[in-house]
């Protein structure tokens, strides 16, 4: 586990922020592709239209809760993209849709 400031160095490392804002891109196009009966797809889909337009702000957002899931390794090269995409959905799900 890392120390509060490995975790917020990660948080704000600009490589970090890339990889976050590329996952953040992602995640939003999937959910404005899912069908209108997936539950809650209104606000989802309003939030992922707005995250289109500012995936950088979403990534500078999420990116504290990001570097707080299991899977993200403070290493960061030894970060999957599979597992900060995870990392990026399950933040934003946490953070935004509930």
């Amino acid at each position: 586990m890392a120390t509060y400031l490995e975790a917020t160095n990660l948080a704000q490392d600009a490589d970090f922020i890339k990889r976050i804002t590329h996952a953040v891109a992602k995640f939003a196009t999937y959910i404005l592709d899912e069908a209108e009966a997936t539950p809650n797809h209104r606000t989802r889909s309003r939030w992922a239209q707005s995250a289109i337009i500012n995936p950088a702000g979403v990534a500078q957002a999420v990116a504290p809760a990001v570097t707080l899931d299991q899977n993200v390794d403070y290493g960061l090269a030894n970060t999957l993209d599979a597992d900060i995409q995870t990392a990026v959905e399950n933040a934003c799900a946490n953070l935004l849709f509930t």
